[in-house]
């Protein structure tokens, strides 16, 4: 793909204009919050632990986490001087807490890993009911899959299952397409697959995906031995759109939905030089008018919106329920009054509606408030600041220069003025949402650039002598904001649709210029730079009619794509396009049309893309990279209780938890979620509490009786053992992935006293008595799983095999639930009053709570009273 262009210059007539000018984290409050509790049962700490091999795939996940301020902790399996993983890394050694909520590996067991410290992985995830997430996996032995088709996956519809809206993806409105960038190359492989649960295993589709008559799961959740994974069998990278899609549930379902982190996608489109004429391409010049042609006889016309043109955007805008921010340049409203009897039908139209849009600050008349530029004379040239004020030709003569450092600037008085016309002129009009702190300089000039390295010494001052503290710069030069006296930058992206183009025709004649060979009448750019840039086919352009169908068919999807892979990427900065791409054929709006059509097809209605204001845009630049700093000074985790937080004075922490939490601190509801930037107690407190069916997402309320701290002793289930034998299996296109045998770990039992058996009270006279037959043994507990709906409650069933009978028949069973806490922990027991017949070897018993994880244990009963209760069975969902 070709590199990105800068796209923004300046307007033609800006010198012309000032003649005729000069002529006529804020944090939110935390309320009262929960008493301070003793932990009651284990603690999780909220952080990530990926384990890394350098794979494409793992390092999305990681990517993600940071987009989000997730804290993780990254483990290099290449690296030489990398930590063991065992029992003293994952659990503190000193509070028994379970250092980490979550696991990501490269795949179920990638080369690097021991046997030993899978075993020490599996056995901590059963302990704490930590949640693991197999980056990319072969669909085979151990991964509860089996693949159905492998290849391309390119331009497959995807689809998140209804469980997977449930469970992480509750963003998602359903469907998303995998990437299919170029027709001509191999960009997503992968594997389709259909469950293939082994023995006590529970399988759910999370995503699937169609493409052709193939379809299958490319992501789906495998429950066995007390552990829950995510395996995903489609490849992706962190740029790629359809993982962008969904990662922030992969990071929702491994946490289940409690995580330090913030999550929101972002778009605001700003449009500069509004009142002010642009110049205009020449096609036959190939360069721009008071620009960059050095040639005088290439003229062209300027372009400058219309009245129509503001009426076709506001209904525009109507429709799209989206607005534009308007850049403005007062003094070009008052140069066409100038020249027009003292009126102008576009200000007018603008003004009419000014209403219906956003207004920044782009100086009055739009001059380069950076060095004086001395222009060039040769084509090709670039050009140069002066360093004596009698150096010709300067390309705005109209500028009083300042000397500094030997360089000729923009005088901080001129700047000064600039600013603060443009702020009276606002106020004059009364436009509505207008903060004069906010600035964007006419070609983000006055900031350091190639041709100028350094900011012009006097743009600090002049800002701090207007009031501003927010500007803006380009992100193609500077991609993190900085200071700048007491001002800040945001970076806004530059759209690659030129300024100085307003039809069809204007845009592909210019797009190929830059993009083809020489060979083939282009400016051979690409042949000069064959590293940084692809030349491409010219794009017919014939006509009108031609060069609309070139836009439509390639230069807009390529734009769409480049832009909803910034707003998926939690990434607050804002896009540029210019008044021009308004006028005449409107080519900005079918580019913001396609992606706010992209997203919102993908997308839930309650999680809407935000539309930030400069000044939010900073802000949020400036928590993420706060947060950055200060999060290793913040100490969060979930218990029985809920999740507790406490931090330094000042410190502003992202709280995300599920959407039916109870909370100490106000948060925004969002995508199926609740979030916000929230001041961090300065003592432990607990902030939320998730609500019904809350122990799929880490929280269960206070045990019923107290929960030691200390381990609790296990009985040993029997067990099938396992083949140590390797089962082979087809290798991953990037590195085989042995399969490991799954390690079978006791699991623990709530020990059920026996009903005593009765006796026959002994007359006083002595008579014979009776020996008492014994009781009969503990049955084989099975495997359990969930079932349907009875009568709106939730019903699981489990399975058994018949004990020893003690020498007496048994007469039926009963059967007991425990449900548990997202940390392991009983905290309520209901047994179902139903005796079931003695030939039952299953039973489907209806559970008081839905959404929660229960085990089971069985009793045999016979005319000698109820046996010992079997081993507890493994955990289920009950829905």
């Amino acid at each position: 793909m070709p590199p990105r262009r800068s796209t923004h210059r300046r307007p033609r007539t800006a010198a012309r204009l000032l003649l005729l000018a000069l002529a006529g984290s804020v944090a939110l409050p935390l309320s009262t919050a929960l008493p301070v509790q003793a932990a009651t049962g284990t603690r999780v700490n909220l952080e990530v632990l990926v384990v890394t091999n350098g794979d494409p795939s793992v390092n999305a996940i990681a990517v993600q986490l940071d987009r989000e301020g997730v804290p993780h902790t990254l483990v290099d399996l290449g690296s030489g001087g990398r930590p063991a993983i065992g029992e003293e890394f994952l659990v503190d050694p000193v509070t028994g807490a379970a250092r980490y909520q979550a696991v990501v590996l490269p795949n179920a067991a990638p080369a690097g890993m021991d046997p030993a410290e899978l075993e020490a992985l599996a056995a901590y995830e059963r302990r704490f009911g930590v949640r693991q997430v197999n980056a990319y996996v072969y669909p085979g032995t151990g991964t509860g899959g089996s693949a159905t088709y492998a290849g391309s996956l390119d331009g497959a519809t995807g689809t998140v299952t209804d469980a997977g809206k449930a469970d992480g993806f509750s963003e998602l409105s359903g469907s998303f397409p995998v990437d299919d960038v170029d027709p001509g190359t191999l960009e997503v492989y992968g594997y389709l697959a259909q469950p293939a649960a082994g023995t006590g295993e529970r399988v759910t589709p999370v995503l699937t995906a169609r493409l052709g008559d193939a379809d299958g799961s490319i992501a789906w959740e495998v429950e066995s031995g007390g552990r829950e994974q995510l395996m995903v069998s489609a490849a992706y990278n962190e740029s790629m759109e359809w993982f962008s899609t969904v990662g922030h549930g992969i990071v929702s379902w491994m946490t289940r939905g409690v995580h330090l982190g913030y999550h929101r996608s972002y778009f605001d489109v700003q449009v500069d030089d509004v009142f002010l004429p642009d110049g205009r391409w020449s096609v036959d010049g190939n360069c721009t008018p008071g620009d960059d042609c050095v040639d005088p006889g290439v003229t062209t016309s300027d372009i400058r919106m219309t009245a129509a043109d503001v009426q076709r955007l506001s209904d525009w805008q109507k429709a799209q329920g989206f607005e534009l921010t308007m850049v403005f340049n007062g003094g070009g409203s008052d140069a066409a009054k100038a020249e027009n009897g003292g009126t102008d039908a576009l200000t007018d139209a603008f003004l009419a509606r000014k209403d219906e849009f956003t207004w920044v600050n782009h100086t009055f008349t739009h001059p380069y408030l950076g060095c004086v530029q001395i222009a060039p004379t040769v084509v090709g040239q670039p050009w140069r600041c002066a360093t004596d004020p009698t150096e010709t030709p300067r390309q705005d003569p109209e500028v009083p220069a300042q000397e500094s450092g030997g360089l000729q600037w923009a005088s901080q008085a001129y700047i000064t003025e600039q600013v603060s016309s443009n702020i009276d002129w606002a106020r004059a009009n009364a436009l509505p949402r207008f903060d004069a702190t906010e600035l964007v300089t006419g070609e983000h000039s006055g900031l350091m650039t190639t041709n100028q390295p350094q900011d012009n010494p006097f743009l600090a001052p002049a800002l701090q002598a207007a009031g501003v503290t927010t500007l803006a710069s380009d992100a193609s030069r500077e991609k993190d904001a900085r200071p700048v006296g007491q001002a800040v930058t945001v970076p806004r992206y530059p759209m690659n649709i030129y300024y100085n183009t307003g039809t069809y025709l204007d845009q592909i004649d210019e797009y190929n210029w830059y993009y083809t060979s020489r060979s083939v009448g282009g400016s051979g750019v690409c042949d000069d730079n064959p590293a940084t840039t692809t030349c491409i086919t010219p794009l017919a352009a014939a006509d009108a009619e031609q060069a609309r169908s070139s836009y439509e068919q390639y230069l807009k999807p390529l734009e769409v794509r480049n832009a909803l892979r910034r707003v998926l990427a939690d990434d607050p900065r804002p896009f540029y396009a210019h008044q021009s791409n308004l006028a005449e054929d409107a080519l900005l709006l079918p580019v913001v049309q396609g992606v706010l059509e992209a997203y919102r097809a993908t997308h839930a209605a309650d999680a809407p893309l935000i539309t930030p204001t400069l000044t939010e845009q900073s802000r949020q630049l400036s928590r993420a990279s706060a947060w950055r700093d200060a999060r290793a000074g913040v100490t969060a985790y979930l218990d029985d209780q809920g999740v507790h937080v406490t931090g330094p004075a000042g410190t502003t922490v992202p709280l995300t938890v599920p959407g039916n939490a109870s909370t100490t601190v106000a948060l925004e509801a969002h995508g199926g979620q609740r979030s916000a930037w929230i001041a961090a107690p300065a003592s432990d407190t607990v902030l939320a509490t998730p609500g019904e069916g809350a122990e799929r997402f880490g929280y269960a309320g206070t045990p019923t009786t107290p929960v030691p701290t200390t381990p609790v002793p296990t009985t040993p289930v029997p067990t099938t053992p396992v083949p140590t034998t390797p089962v082979p299996t087809t290798p991953v296109p990037t590195t085989p992935v042995p399969t490991t045998p799954v390690p079978t770990t006791p699991v623990p039992t709530t020990p059920v006293p026996t009903t005593p058996v009765p006796t026959t009270p002994v007359p006083t006279t002595p008579v014979p008595t009776t020996p008492v037959a014994a009781l009969p043994g503990a049955p084989v507990v099975g495997t359990a799983s969930s079932g349907r709906l009875r009568d709106r409650h939730a019903t699981a069933t489990v399975r058994w095999s018949p004990p020893s009978t003690g020498g007496t028949p048994i007469t039926g069973y009963r059967v007991t639930a425990t449900r548990l806490s997202f940390l392991g922990r009983p905290i309520a027991t209901v047994t179902d009053p139903t005796v079931h017949a003695a030939s039952a070897r299953s039973a489907t018993v209806v559970l008081p709570v839905r959404g929660a994880r229960y085990r089971f244990t069985v009793q045999a009963v016979t005319a000698a009273g109820a046996g010992p209760a079997s081993a507890a069975s493994k955990a289920v969902y009950a829905w």
